[in-house]
């Protein structure tokens, strides 16, 4: 007994500084997860973590939810369809292509959401590549659902681990944040933030863009048929799960059609032969559905993306010519 209190008094203030480091490490860490994420994160950060805590703590519980990239996630807005229904929520996500939709399907929505009615999906010919995946979205997860998917997936484990903590995730962005602090992302408006949708503003000149197949940022992540056989089996699921499907190609600004010899012209054939053999309604606005509006500058934000006032009169144009479909299942 006496050697234990010699032993505690001998290295008693070893621990006291030991356990002070300890607490002001961590307070250091967790301000510093807020600074980062409050502030390289900024209108991004929010507009993900409210559609996840959407998701994992329904409150519209959404009977029309809104899936695809970057595209949709600007291009569709939720209060276009409240007339039919005031549960539509816009779960889009930049990125968000075939792989991403068919995990996040599949692992987290069908687990924690309820069923909805119907889903639109924006699709275009180049969401046939691997860009966003699921662990890289593990900040936003629960701890018991990070715990789930750490476990059930060994080989994403330093990967979940990774991008758990803001200061980690963004480590790479934290130089050029110290010196530009006070630098705020002018293409979003936090305040503008709908059911998930967040337009974009008007801040880009628009040029005409080159072909697709020589656009640098494509070749970046290559085109994958194994892919297509997952986004029909997403839609397959879709299907199974009892739910509604109809495809939506959301206007870009137009630079001549999709012709054969152009990388993306086969994968364009493979959604409307896929939407075709499943009964599919494909409403392809850069396609059939192309109007005057796709040449319309002031209603870009960019050459692939809508702006806000496109959006707008897009997801008017949208919801008028889905009329008839939905009106069979409002």
């Amino acid at each position: 007994m006496q050697y234990f209190k010699m032993f505690f008094m001998k290295w008693k203030t070893f621990f006291r500084k030991a356990f002070l480091f300890m607490v002001l490490l961590i307070g250091t860490l967790y301000l510093a997860n807020r600074w980062i994420r409050h502030g390289i994160g900024d209108v991004v950060d929010y507009q993900q973590h409210k559609r996840y805590e959407e998701l994992f703590s329904p409150g519209v519980k959404a009977e029309l939810i809104i899936l695809g990239d970057s595209r949709s996630e600007t291009g569709i807005n939720p209060v276009f369809f409240e007339d039919l229904t005031p549960s539509v929520y816009n779960f889009s996500m930049s990125g968000g292509f075939v792989p991403f939709t068919r995990d996040w399907y599949q692992k987290l929505f069908k687990i924690h959401y309820p069923r909805p009615k119907v889903v639109i999906y924006g699709v275009h010919p180049g969401m046939f590549r691997s860009s966003r995946r699921l662990e890289d979205d593990s900040e936003y997860f629960p701890l018991r659902v990070f715990i789930r998917e750490v476990l059930d997936h060994p080989d994403k484990r330093s990967a979940l681990s990774w991008n758990r903590f803001p200061f980690l995730k963004y480590r790479g962005e934290i130089i050029n944040f110290l010196i530009t602090p006070l630098r705020k992302n002018s293409s979003f408006v936090k305040e503008k933030f709908y059911k998930g949708f967040l337009p974009l503003m008007e801040s880009e000149r628009i040029s005409l863009a080159p072909p697709i197949s020589e656009a640098g940022p494509f070749n970046d992540h290559p085109l994958n048929m194994q892919t297509v056989v997952n986004f029909e089996m997403l839609l397959s699921e879709f299907r199974a799960d009892g739910i509604f499907t109809i495809l939506v190609q959301v206007p870009e600004y137009w630079n001549g059609p999709l012709l054969p010899g152009n990388e993306l012209y086969p994968y364009e054939l493979k959604i409307q032969e896929i939407a075709k053999r499943q009964g599919i309604p494909y409403l392809n606005y850069n396609g059939s559905q192309q109007t005057l509006s796709n040449s319309n500058r002031a209603f870009f934000f960019n050459e692939g993306h809508l702006n806000e006032r496109g959006s707008r009169i897009f997801s008017a144009t949208l919801r008028k010519n889905m009329n008839d479909i939905l009106r069979q299942i409002f």
